[in-house]
């Protein structure tokens, strides 16, 4: 019953990105070599959300609001830093 399940949450997840391939993307060259460079991308950007999430402690479960207030004055003062000219 577990093998069926998995199977049957394994077509669920991949069966719209599977119709989207073989419908549109194979009948042109480019299309195909965007979709997969998207997908790079999409992965890179997971990849650097999951690097903020491990270097910023305060985004975990039990932090405190202190420490969550101390971070948020760190994020204004960076991106008020980055705006300036």
């Amino acid at each position: 019953m577990g093998g069926i399940t998995a199977a049957g949450c394994l077509l669920l997840a991949y069966s719209p990105s599977a119709a989207v391939i073989l419908g549109y993307t194979t009948r042109r060259s480019a299309l195909l070599v965007l979709t997969i460079g998207a997908a790079f991308v999409w992965l890179l950007a997971v990849l650097l959300a999951s690097l903020v999430w491990l270097a910023i402690p305060p985004l975990k479960v039990g932090a405190g609001p202190r420490r969550l207030l101390s971070w948020w004055r760190c994020a204004r003062a960076l991106a008020a830093h980055v705006a300036a000219p």
